[in-house]
């Protein structure tokens, strides 16, 4: 099980997706491993199952995986419909998973077509955002914000001031690369200007970029924030004038931050 969270640490592009590593042992010794690698395309179960150098070695065996297989019809088929076809014989999960969609039905599933299935129940601090996400019903937040040791985050309150250095710049932008939305205000955008992208990496699933705003037609079409292409969302009380770039999407209505944050959840949107 441990070889099986090491490799479910490789998946780095699964977005909204847990990381799920997986492990496949027979008389003792490892046919092969897998990971959910990107979001949208093969869990970590069959791709397990793909490395085998022949699919009937999958016969009899024993499958480790860090997480409750699905058993639903999502973007890919229910894991468990091909666990039980190739006549694995055990599974070893790593814990159940908290998605209502899959919680216990993997498991059951297994069990009532003859595989045995064990859980042991790890503590750990893979997927911490998503177990978060759905035993609390809301994404898991950071605030990041620099402030100088006598508690001021501006020197005034008209112009941007520089208080921060280049190792809290690497920080921020690590901070951002796990995010998958980065929320703002109004104040932030107009004063500070900021891109809110991930420069120090390349990603395929980069950050949505929100901005609350009271009225989305005196945001400044020159701001830094349009010289990128990654997803825009505003929150605005009133509908744009103007065409807005494509990636730009406009969420008109009386907003706060609780409304957005239960938007996001709608979304499915929270941390890595």
């Amino acid at each position: 099980m441990k070889l099986a969270f090491l490799e479910a640490k490789k998946g780095q592009n699964t977005w909204t997706n847990p990381q799920v590593g997986a492990v496949l042992v027979k008389n003792n010794q490892i046919l092969s491993q897998g990971h959910h690698e990107t979001f949208g395309q093969a869990h970590a179960e069959v791709n397990a199952l793909k490395n085998l150098a022949d699919i009937s070695e999958a016969k009899g065996a024993t499958l480790y995986v860090t997480l409750e297989p699905c058993s639903h019809f999502g973007k890919t088929p229910p894991c468990v419909q091909k666990i039980v076809k190739v006549g694995i014989k055990k599974v070893v999960i790593g814990q159940v998973d908290p998605n209502p969609i899959v919680s216990g039905r993997g498991i059951k599933y297994l069990q009532d077509h003859n595989v045995t299935v064990e859980n042991l129940n790890v503590s750990t601090n893979l997927n911490t955002a998503y177990n978060f996400f759905y035993k609390n019903k809301r994404p898991l937040i950071t605030v990041k914000y620099a402030m100088t040791l006598d508690g001021k985050v501006n020197q005034d309150k008209k112009i941007r001031s520089l208080i921060s250095n280049q190792k809290s710049y690497e920080d921020s932008q690590k901070l951002r690369s796990q995010n998958q939305v980065i929320l703002i205000g109004e104040n932030t955008l107009k004063i500070d200007n900021p891109r809110l992208t991930v420069r120090s990496q390349s990603l395929m699933f980069p950050p949505i970029r929100a901005v609350m705003v009271r009225d989305i037609n005196t945001v400044d079409s020159n701001s830094r924030l349009f010289q990128s292409q990654e997803p825009i969302w505003f929150f605005s009380t009133t509908k744009s004038q103007y065409e807005l770039p494509k990636n730009v999407q406009v969420f008109v209505g009386e907003w706060n931050p609780q409304k957005v944050i239960e938007l996001f959840t709608k979304k499915g949107l929270s941390q890595y």
